[in-house]
């Protein structure tokens, strides 16, 4: 590894492009990523390898670390901290913090986040990202999105709120701290359904009712409107 190490620095010494794409459209900096090289990873960027610059397929470093079936936290952190464009979209539309979402990564995100992400991208997929979340009961992942600015007063695009779509998949810990956080309790859906009324009317096909007498009570507590209904 020493060894590579001198070679690459021999040839960026006698002016090799750091920057060069081969006939298969990869740069040193992705060959390195693919062998998972950390340390001439490192060497290449200090000297000026582009973090951003895409290939022929249209792949920058950052995505092309991260499609990796085993991908390297700290390669990703390295090039996130070292000039990756963090709010740039990529060519399938997405920005880097929707691309860690995706992979439910939290240190990922939080990396994303601490170095200028925009929080503001999660609202502006109508939070689809916050209900897939709830579906694997990601609450670690969830809660840092909520803390660091995640709106969780707007609905999804079938007009749901959000913690109307909690309080169906039956976790009270995060009710509570949707609750605690700011969420409405006496907002309606597109169906004028409150969270009131929607966990009055949730069946009681799994044996539920204590669940159901836990989020009303704790609803009631925090000032939903007993007489608000749709």
């Amino acid at each position: 590894q020493g060894g590579s190490i001198d070679i690459i620095n021999y040839l960026i010494n006698s002016g090799s492009d750091v920057n060069h794409e081969d006939q298969y459209g990869k740069t040193p900096l992705l060959y390195a990523i693919k062998y998972d090289k950390e340390n001439i990873i490192q060497c290449l960027i200090e000297h000026g390898a582009d973090v951003n610059q895409r290939n022929k397929y249209n792949l920058s470093p950052f995505e092309y670390a991260l499609n990796k079936v085993n991908y390297k936290k700290n390669i990703i952190k390295y090039i996130i901290k070292n000039g990756l464009n963090i709010n740039e979209k990529f060519s399938n539309g997405k920005v880097p913090l929707v691309c860690a979402l995706e992979k439910k990564d939290l240190v990922l995100v939080q990396c994303l986040i601490e170095n200028g992400a925009k929080i503001e991208v999660v609202n502006n997929h109508q939070n689809e990202i916050l209900y897939n979340l709830v579906d694997i009961k990601n609450n670690d992942l969830l809660k840092y999105l909520i803390d660091n600015g995640a709106n969780i007063n707007i609905t999804n695009d079938k007009g749901e709120t959000y913690l109307n779509y909690v309080i169906k998949e039956k976790n009270l810990e995060f009710v509570r701290y949707l609750v605690n956080h700011g969420a409405d309790v006496n907002q309606k859906n597109k169906n004028g359904i409150t969270p009131l009324l929607c966990t009055i009317k949730m069946f009681d096909i799994e044996n539920i009712e204590d669940y159901k007498k836990s989020v009303i009570q704790f609803l009631v507590e925090h000032g939903a409107d007993v007489n608000k209904n749709g």
